[in-house]
């Protein structure tokens, strides 16, 4: 199989989160938060929200940041 799935910084998701949290905006990167990892999110307002990676239910992706090809430096991915 040659698909490689990775969420990268600069993609735009759709978060389903919590019990009824629905985040949209552009993934930064992960961070630390208590015991555990986040996803960090900055908003179309320009806030940072922290998304514990524990409470996500589901991430649509709405915009690769490579555009249409799907073509991404496989070293920058995260897994978590």
């Amino acid at each position: 199989m040659t698909d490689v799935y990775a969420a990268m910084p600069g993609s735009r998701f759709r978060v389903r989160h919590g019990e009824d949290g629905m985040t949209e905006g552009i993934l930064k990167g992960v961070s630390v938060l208590g015991s555990g990892t986040a996803l960090v999110f900055e908003t179309d307002e320009g806030t940072l929200r922290y998304i514990n990676s524990s409470s996500i239910e589901y991430m649509d992706l709405m915009e690769s940041p490579c555009g249409e090809d799907g073509a991404a430096d496989q070293g920058n991915a995260y897994y978590g």
